[in-house]
C-alpha cells in the first residue's frame, strides 16, 4: 500500500536533473569536467568570453571558435595531445553541450566545419607520431604457462587463490578489470548445472560502460564458467574453494588475504575488502611478481580471452554475447591483431628469403664484419576504459600548472655569456658553447 495514500514519487527539478546525470559513468563526468575546464582556459587566454556566454551564441559561432580550439589546442608546455586525447576532450565538450544546448557537435551539419578541422588535426597529430593507437596486447602462451606453474596461483595459500580467482573471472567472463570490479559481492555468483551435469558458475550482471541499463536492447552477458572435471586447473573448483574460505561477516567478494593460514582453517580472509588501487593493479603487480616477458594490465586478459576465441573460430556475435561488445566492429580490433607466435614466424619467414640458403642457423652473436641476424556513439571511447588514467594525466596537465615551478623558464637563455651557477653535475660530460 502506498505511504500516506500516494502512489508516486514528487519529484522537484534539482532531483529529476541529478537522475538524468547520474546516467552517466563517474569516467564520463570526469571527461565532460575536464573538456570544459581546458575550453574555459582556451575561452579565457584568447579574449572570447566565458563559458556560459558560449552556450547562449548561434550555432554558426559556436561551430567557428570550436573550430580554432581544435586547430590551436596545445597543453600547457606547449606539445600537442595525442590523438586519443583529442577524441576523448571532444567527446566531453559533445556530452556537455548536448545538456546544455541540446546540440550534437560531432554529428550535427552545424558543426561540420569545426569536425573537418578535427579530422584535419588527427592526420597532422599522425605524421608527427602522436597518432597511433596502442591496443593492449593479449598475454603470450608462454607468460599462460609460467602463471599458472607459479606459487602466484597456488590454491594452498590465502593470496595465491584469490589471485587465481581475480584472474579467472576476469578471462572467463571477458570482464573490463576496472569499473565495477571493486562492487562485486559474494551473492553475484551462482553455481548452476546445466541438462548434461556439467556445472558451471555464472555472474550477476551489474552496471558496466557498455551496459549502463538504458538501452532497451541490452542483454545481459551471456558467459559461463564450466567445470573440468579431472583438471586440477578447473575454475569451477577454484572459485568454490575460493568461495567457501570467504569471511562470514563481510559481504565484498574481493576480501584482504590473510598472512598466515591453513588448509584446516574455514576462514582465510579478513572482515575487510580488497582496495580499488589494488585490484586496478592487479595484473601489473603479477607480471612483475612472476616475471612475466612484459608488464601486462587488467585489460590485457580480456584481450586474451576475445583474442583467444577468436583464433579458436568462434563468430564475432557470439563473442559479443560475453564480452558485452555492442558491434562486431568492436570485436575486430583484436582479432586483427598478430600474436607474438604469428610475428616470430613472420620474420623466420621474410629472414629465409634474406638469409643464404647455406648460411648457418640463425644465431645471435656478430663476429667481426659478419651480417648480424636476429633470434626468435555517445559511448565512452573504447581505448578509454583501460588507459583513462594516463589519457586522463595527458589532458589534465593544465590543472598543475599553477602548483608546480618548470626548470627550464628559470634559467635565461641567452648569448651574453650567462652562466648558471646552481648546476651539480656528477660522472659526466659537459660541453658548453657560449656565443659572444
Amino acid at each position: 500500500m502506498a505511504v500516506n495514500g500516494t502512489r508516486f514519487d514528487n519529484f522537484d527539478e534539482e532531483t529529476l536533473t541529478k537522475l538524468v546525470n547520474e546516467r552517466d559513468s563517474a569516467n564520463t563526468q570526469q571527461v565532460i569536467k575536464t573538456a570544459v575546464n581546458i575550453l574555459k582556459d582556451y575561452l579565457r587566454e584568447k579574449s572570447l568570453g566565458t563559458i556560459s556566454e558560449l552556450e547562449g551564441e548561434t550555432s554558426e559561432h559556436v561551430n567557428g571558435i570550436l573550430r580554432k580550439f581544435y586547430a590551436e589546442l596545445k597543453k600547457v608546455d606547449g606539445s600537442r595531445y595525442t590523438k586519443k586525447s583529442m577524441i576523448t576532450i571532444r567527446y566531453g565538450l559533445q556530452k556537455y553541450f548536448l545538456k546544455k544546448r541540446d546540440e550534437d557537435i560531432i554529428n550535427a551539419d552545424a558543426f561540420k566545419k569545426a569536425n573537418e578541422m578535427f579530422k584535419s588535426v588527427l592526420v597532422n597529430l599522425k605524421k608527427a607520431g602522436l597518432g597511433d593507437t596502442k591496443h593492449k596486447a593479449p598475454i603470450d602462451a608462454k607468460d599462460m604457462e609460467k602463471l599458472y606453474a607459479s606459487e602466484i596461483f597456488s590454491t594452498n595459500t590465502s593470496e595465491g587463490l584469490q589471485n587465481r580467482t581475480i584472474f579467472e573471472y576476469l578471462y572467463y567472463f571477458c570482464n573490463r578489470g576496472r569499473g565495477n570490479l571493486r562492487d562485486i559481492q559474494k551473492n553475484d555468483f551462482n553455481i548452476n548445472t546445466d541438462a548434461t551435469g556439467r556445472r558451471y558458475v555464472t555472474v550477476t550482471s551489474r552496471q558496466t560502460k557498455n551496459h549502463r541499463g538504458d538501452d532497451l536492447r541490452d542483454n545481459d552477458k551471456e558467459g559461463r564458467m564450466y567445470d573440468q572435471p579431472g583438471n586440477p586447473n578447473c575454475p569451477v573448483a577454484t572459485i568454490e574453494k575460493y568461495l567457501s574460505k570467504l569471511n562470514p561477516n563481510n559481504d565484498n567478494f574481493w576480501q584482504r588475504p590473510k598472512k598466515t593460514v591453513d588448509q584446516s582453517m574455514d576462514v582465510w580472509y579478513d572482515n575487510c575488502a580488497v582496495g580499488k588501487n589494488t585490484l586496478n593493479n592487479f595484473m601489473s603487480r603479477l607480471s612483475k611478481d612472476a616475471g612475466l616477458s612484459v608488464k601486462y594490465t587488467n585489460h590485457c586478459i580480456r584481450a586474451t580471452c576475445i583474442t583467444t576465441l577468436d583464433q579458436k573460430g568462434v563468430e564475432a556475435r557470439h563473442i559479443m554475447g560475453i564480452s558485452g561488445h555492442k558491434s562486431e566492429n568492436s570485436i575486430r580490433s583484436y582479432s586483427e591483431r598478430l600474436s607474438e607466435n604469428k610475428k616470430r614466424q613472420i620474420s623466420d619467414i621474410l629472414s629465409e628469403n634474406v638469409v643464404p640458403a647455406k648460411s648457418p642457423k640463425l644465431h645471435n652473436s656478430v663476429n667481426g664484419n659478419e651480417l648480424a641476424t636476429c633470434s626468435s556513439n555517445l559511448q565512452l571511447p573504447d581505448f578509454l576504459d583501460d588507459e583513462f588514467e594516463s589519457i586522463m594525466a595527458d589532458i589534465t596537465a593544465y590543472e598543475l600548472a599553477a602548483t608546480r615551478t618548470n626548470v627550464c623558464n628559470n634559467i635565461p637563455m641567452s648569448t651574453s655569456g650567462y652562466i648558471p651557477g646552481n648546476f651539480h653535475l656528477n660522472n659526466c660530460n659537459v660541453t658548453i658553447n657560449i656565443t659572444k
